[in-house]
């Protein structure tokens, strides 16, 4: 609790002396409008020191830690029959 800047200084000092590299945010007092006030107010402040790296341009996690770059698995991988398309073949 606090004012923006005194919830992002509490915050650098939990991940710098834990070493923790997440938060899972879960309002206690409030709603869906704790987040989006953390959105706005916290996270440029967090961004603005260098503790919250820019969304990467990959949209997908499977993207971001794969080699082939594919949104998808290659046909070749073995998951790839357990495959759901919309007109529901397999």
């Amino acid at each position: 609790t606090g004012n923006p800047t005194e919830v992002a200084d509490e915050m650098i000092a939990i991940i710098d002396g834990a070493d923790i590299d997440g938060f899972m945010l879960e309002p206690t007092f409030g709603d869906e409008q704790a987040y989006a006030e953390f959105i706005e107010m916290v996270l440029p402040i967090l961004t603005a020191r260098g503790y919250v790296t820019p969304r990467p341009a990959k949209a997908t996690l499977r993207e971001r830690i794969f080699v082939n770059d594919q949104p998808r698995l290659p046909a070749s991988h073995p998951g790839a029959r357990f495959r759901h398309t919309a007109g529901g073949d397999s």
